[in-house]
């Protein structure tokens, strides 16, 4: 049987899928590897929001190029790819196809020249009758950790992002296909659910906008499919969160990404309340100015950012921050970045998902001289990460010699690792098997994670 590789690139969305286009390839009579070379098939879900992820893409083609002239190799490409970037990509790829089309892949492959285990007859959409592959049971990556996809694509726009041309309208599934997934997977054992989306937050949420029709399959999410209970004044995505909080068992549940323009305080109340809702947000920031928010299209200020910090910390105190910034926004100023410094004091973020600025075709920031220089970014990303790292020093050294409860994802050698509750990476002596919770004091603390030892 013919081997195959999938080479993610991106965000835990991108990982989701690739985890039900792996189920569909194993269905279909393919086997899995993680060596390149003797891959017959290689499929990439990439991400085009980051021109390294594009020059990543390019660095293989080369080689790829040289195995498919002699019919060794047949590639393919799905993911965030933008219109402008699929010309140069068709140079590389055998066929490149949206996600939601791997309910045909059989037919996908023998267009390309692949044969499969199923026909077109028998294989056409047999993985998901109704044409949504949401509905794909994924092959899972982890024993223990879940991935839960609620909705899919964007509606914000932010100048820099090239996710809604690549992704397209948001789509939000409907809440009860979701309470059930997680529900199937406490069932199983998986001990954390992480619910998935470009911006939980609006799930199921009217915007003037709104495409309640997926252009794709033409199928229809009413809204009422997206609100639990129509009395309550909730939002859906805490009326949704709040729902599988309900399932009997012992388990985490988390979810990325946030867009602070919605995160509402009813959200950070259910947080505080919750009983398996854990207190990790990750709030995007991307800058601490209001003039470079407003460049971004980011549609919120500063000030706002701050209060809904001001809530969280007032409602979570143990709650555990992480944000993504970019440096070297078009025009950004020195006094203007230095208001991203004062913000990361304000906010004392745990995590921070640094990137310089590069312009992805399409966008509307490609409008924007991209006039900061490359020696000037790396100074910016240099002295930020300085300042978070003794930022999560000092918050992680508080955590020296008191207990944690950690879940313990993965062993090398005697080594366990995991997270806490709150997400802070532990490392620590461990024989024991995967899938557990188990209390380990805190005996060292450095930047970017925890040692400690097991309590018995």
């Amino acid at each position: 049987m013919s081997k195959y590789l999938i080479l993610t690139i991106g965000c835990q969305m991108n990982k989701s899928d690739s985890e039900r286009l792996a189920a569909v390839l194993e269905n279909i009579g393919f086997i899995q590897t993680e060596n390149e070379a003797e891959a017959k098939l290689i499929f990439v879900n990439a991400c085009s929001v980051r021109q390294s992820a594009i020059d990543r893409i390019f660095g293989k083609k080369k080689k790829w190029n040289k195995r498919r002239e002699t019919g060794d190799l047949k590639t393919f490409l799905l993911g965030c790819v933008l219109p402008k970037d699929k010309p140069k990509m068709e140079k590389i790829f055998d066929a490149i196809f949206d996600i939601k089309d791997i309910v045909n892949l059989p037919e996908i492959l023998r267009k390309s020249g692949v044969k499969s285990k199923y026909g077109k007859k028998d294989g056409q959409n047999r993985f998901a009758p109704d044409s949504d592959y949401f509905h794909i049971a994924p092959s899972n990556s982890s024993k223990v950790s879940a991935f839960v996809p609620i909705m899919r694509g964007c509606d914000h726009f932010c100048a820099y992002c090239a996710v809604p041309y690549a992704k397209g309208p948001e789509i939000s599934r409907p809440a009860r296909d979701i309470a059930n997934e997680a529900k199937k997977y406490i069932e199983q054992g998986f001990k954390e659910i992480t619910l998935l989306g470009q911006n939980v937050n609006s799930y199921g949420l009217i915007r003037p906008r709104w495409k309640m029709v997926d252009e794709k399959t033409k199928k229809t999410y009413p809204p009422e499919s997206w609100v639990l209970d129509p009395k309550s004044s909730k939002p859906p995505f805490v009326q949704l969160i709040e729902e599988i909080d309900k399932i009997p068992g012992k388990f985490w549940i988390r979810f990325i990404t946030s867009h602070p323009m919605d995160m509402s305080l009813d959200l950070i109340k259910a947080i505080a309340d919750g009983k398996n809702i854990t207190p990790y947000i990750h709030l995007p920031a991307q800058s601490g100015n209001n003039e470079v928010l407003k460049k971004m299209n980011r549609q919120y200020t500063i000030e706002w950012y701050k209060e809904i910090i001001k809530n969280i910390k007032k409602y979570v105190s143990d709650a555990m921050i992480s944000t993504d910034i970019i440096v070297g926004f078009p025009n950004e100023t020195k006094k203007q970045f230095q208001d991203t410094m004062d913000l990361f004091d304000y906010a004392q973020f745990d995590i921070a998902y640094i990137a310089k600025y590069s312009p992805r075709p399409g966008t509307a920031a490609t409008h924007f001289k991209d006039n900061i220089t490359l020696e000037e970014k790396r100074w910016r990303e240099k002295v930020l990460t300085k300042k978070l790292s003794e930022i999560a020093l000092a918050r992680n050294q508080k955590l020296a010699g008191k207990e944690a409860e950690v879940l313990v994802e993965s062993i090398h050698g005697q080594i366990g690792f995991g997270h806490t509750r709150e997400f802070r990476g532990v490392k620590f002596p461990y024989s024991g098997p995967i899938g557990e919770f188990v209390k380990v004091k805190i005996t060292k603390a450095n930047p970017w994670g925890l040692m400690g030892e097991i309590i018995t």
